[in-house]
């Protein structure tokens, strides 16, 4: 959980199966950023974003290596792509 502003922001995900080092750079830092103004898909630099109502979407999305956002007050879950990525 981290907040920015007024507005509270939750992470979930399995920290074996993403890229750590995206997370931080395309979600986290500019979600601090944020003041409120544009849209979730302008402030977070990932380039797999979509959105979903459903927990079994986002658990899904969990187990395949996604990182899913929660924003309190809000029903979306927002599926962002930070799949670990093996060489």
């Amino acid at each position: 959980d981290f907040q920015s502003g007024n507005r509270c922001f939750r992470l979930f995900y399995l920290d074996t199966m993403i890229e750590l080092d995206s997370v931080q750079e395309h979600i986290i830092r500019p979600l601090l950023q944020y003041v409120g103004k544009g849209s979730l898909r302008e402030v977070v630099t990932v380039l797999e974003f979509s959105e979903t109502e459903l927990l079994i979407d986002a658990v899904n999305a969990i187990v395949e290596g996604n990182t899913v956002l929660q924003m309190e007050g809000e029903a979306k879950l927002y599926i962002l792509g930070t799949e670990l990525n093996v060489q």
